[in-house]
């Protein structure tokens, strides 16, 4: 399906990638036979061949048409766990939510859509410097775990 593109794959240095708005993710709910669409750390992907578990009154209904990207480390599947920093996220959790980010970039049928202009991405589809700063600080954590293996 559509996995997330990488420049390497593209043949590209500078690929573009489409720039979804929050207003579009948020009309992805699977309502009237729509597509069903969600966001982990800003890439937004189509998860409707999954409609029995993100439709309406589905397990995972909530991540529908959003970015509830600190719910998937919390377990609160609700607009409290979604008002998580994710500054204020243990390592581990960090490691959690791209855990989730892994298994829809290589999942099967989910196809990757592109990335939401937000708090991860800007208008031109560049990663912001909290995106950044996360993924740095769990680059780090991997840094140390293969050199205390040495």
């Amino acid at each position: 399906m559509g996995a997330f593109p990488t420049p390497e794959e593209d043949g590209q240095n500078d690929f573009k990638v489409r720039v979804v708005t929050q207003e579009e993710l948020e009309s992805k709910t699977g309502v009237d036979g729509n597509e069903i669409w969600l966001s982990v750390l800003g890439e937004v992907y189509d998860v409707s061949t999954g409609k029995a578990y993100y439709s309406k009154g589905a397990s995972y209904e909530f991540f529908a048409g959003k970015d509830a990207s600190p719910c998937f480390t919390t377990g609160q599947f609700n607009d409290e766990g979604m008002k998580q920093e994710l500054n204020d996220l243990e390592d581990a959790q960090i490691h959690s939510i791209l855990h989730w980010r892994k298994f829809y970039r290589e999942h099967q049928t989910y196809a990757f859509v592109g990335v939401l202009h937000g708090i991860f991405y800007n208008e031109n589809g560049q990663p912001t410097d909290l995106l950044t700063r996360c993924l740095g600080r769990l680059e780090k954590i991997e840094e140390g775990k293969e050199t205390s293996e040495l």
